[in-house]
This record gives C-alpha cells, sequence and structure tokens, in this order.
C-alpha cells in the first residue's frame, strides 16, 4: 500500500492549514481518510485483488503515530466479497508491526487475533 499515487486517496482533515504534514513530522489532532488497492504482492503494477478503506487519527506528540480502523476487502479469487477489519496503533517508523484482528464478514466472519505488517516502503 502507498499513501499517495493514482489510484489511491490518503486525505487529511484535519487543520493542516495551521499544521502541515510530511511524513518525518509529527502533529496531533489531525485525521483522515484511507482508500487505497489491496495488491497481490509488493509491486505496485501488480494484480488488485482487493482494496482497504478506513479512518486515522493522528495520535503521536513526538513521534508519527497514528491510531486506525482499517478493512481489507477482497474482489477476487477465494476470498471474493469476503473483509478482514483490524484496529491498530501504528507507529510509522517501525518496520514490522502488530494489528489486533477486530472482525470481518464473508470467510473472516467473526475473526479474532492479529496480523503483522512489515513496511516495504513509505512514501
Amino acid at each position: 500500500m502507498t499513501l499517495l499515487g493514482a489510484s489511491t486517496l490518503a486525505d487529511l482533515c484535519g487543520p493542516t492549514q495551521w499544521h502541515p504534514i510530511t511524513p518525518c513530522t509529527p502533529r496531533l489532532a489531525w485525521f483522515g481518510l484511507w482508500m487505497t488497492p489491496l495488491t497481490e504482492g509488493c509491486d505496485l503494477k501488480s494484480r488488485v485483488i482487493g482494496n482497504s478503506r478506513g479512518v486515522y487519527v493522528s495520535a503521536g506528540k513526538h513521534e508519527l503515530m497514528l491510531v486506525a480502523y482499517l478493512d481489507f476487502g477482497f474482489t477476487s479469487g477465494k476470498l471474493n466479497g469476503s473483509s478482514i477489519s483490524v484496529l491498530l496503533r501504528n507507529p510509522v517508523r517501525d518496520v514490522d508491526r502488530e494489528f489486533r484482528v477486530v472482525g470481518g464478514r464473508g470467510k473472516f466472519r467473526m475473526a479474532r487475533g492479529f496480523c503483522k505488517l512489515k513496511c516495504i516502503f513509505f512514501q
């Protein structure tokens, strides 16, 4: 996933006129909407298998930290029509992260547990 790109929307909805946001600048009290394609591999040109959507809030005063609810929906293959929902505290500069699975639909109905994320590239 990437925060910026032709088929990606990650839109800030907070007081950005007073707090310019860059990936390296921690800011408190802004929030955003997230919509981005879910691809089969790390390459952005790989086959799209779904999308991720959600809401995130800046929660770090001294580091770039996001608290977010994200839903990963699948639109092809065996998981078509299914989604998995996660709640996360996301220290953006950490390479490896764990997110709490809070539910899902279809094949992931009543899902619980965790998922791991490894950041390959941050733009």
